[in-house]
C-alpha cells in the first residue's frame, strides 16, 4: 500500500492577516461610498466588483486556498466563473428591459 502524503498546514503571517483585514475594510468604506454615489447604471456594477473583490481575498487568505492543491484551487474558480457568468446575465436582463416604456 501506498502511504497517504500528510500535507503540512500553512501558517499566514500576522503581516498579511492585518493587509487583509484594511483592505476589507477599505473595500467596506468603497462600499458604503458607492451607495451615497448616484452613477446610474453603475451602482449594482460597482457594488458586486467590490464585493467580489472581497469574496475573493477571503476565500484566497482568510480559507487558506492559495495554499491549497491545484484540484481545489480551479474547483473555487469554476464556481466563481459560474457565479460571475449568472449575476452579469442577470444584470444583462435587469438592463435590457423597458422599464416605464409601456
Amino acid at each position: 500500500m501506498s502511504e497517504q502524503q500528510e500535507h503540512a498546514e500553512h501558517i499566514v503571517s500576522p503581516v498579511v492577516c492585518a493587509v487583509v483585514y484594511v483592505a476589507l475594510l477599505a473595500g467596506v468604506g468603497l462600499t458604503i461610498a458607492a451607495s451615497y454615489a448616484n452613477l446610474g447604471i453603475l451602482n449594482p456594477i460597482i457594488v458586486l466588483a467590490i464585493a467580489f473583490t472581497q469574496a475573493t481575498l477571503v476565500a484566497l487568505f482568510s480559507m487558506h486556498l492559495k495554499w491549497s492543491a491545484k484540484l481545489t484551487q480551479l474547483s473555487i474558480g469554476a464556481c466563481f466563473f459560474i457565479l460571475a457568468t449568472l449575476v452579469s446575465l442577470v444584470l444583462l436582463d435587469n438592463v435590457s428591459r423597458a422599464w416605464g416604456s409601456w
